[in-house]
């Protein structure tokens, strides 16, 4: 398990850093943190962000929460119709995800991973 989502590339990234060697030694991934704590649901959609995890490599199961029965019912309906995001929906998710109104990254974002 480890937190993969549209903005782990901006600070101490595990899918740059973890995911590869995930990959190379063959141990299955869970995708988890999808949403930010919903922090990214400010400049993604719930598709998006599920999209985005699920299409990188080495990615077995996404984990994602649901506050209600319909969103598990989006999350289930995005997983069956996914569709593999092509370089430049890839670079425009992960752009959006650090840019507009109220969104943030770092430490704010994605407090699991400070430096000690």
């Amino acid at each position: 398990m480890m937190p993969l989502n549209a903005a782990d590339h901006a600070y101490l990234s595990f899918e740059e850093s973890t995911l590869p060697v995930a990959r190379e030694l063959g141990v299955g991934v869970q995708a988890i943190k999808i949403f930010g704590k919903g922090c990214l649901l400010r400049s993604l959609n719930p598709n998006e962000c599920l999209a985005y995890a699920l299409n990188l490599p080495g990615v077995d199961v996404a984990v994602c929460g649901a506050g209600t029965q319909g969103q598990m019912e989006d999350n289930i309906r995005t997983a069956r119709n996914l569709k593999s995001l092509s370089a430049e929906q890839t670079a425009d998710v992960r752009k959006r995800s650090l840019t507009g109104w109220g969104v943030y990254g770092g430490t704010t974002l994605e407090y699991w991973k400070r430096r000690i």
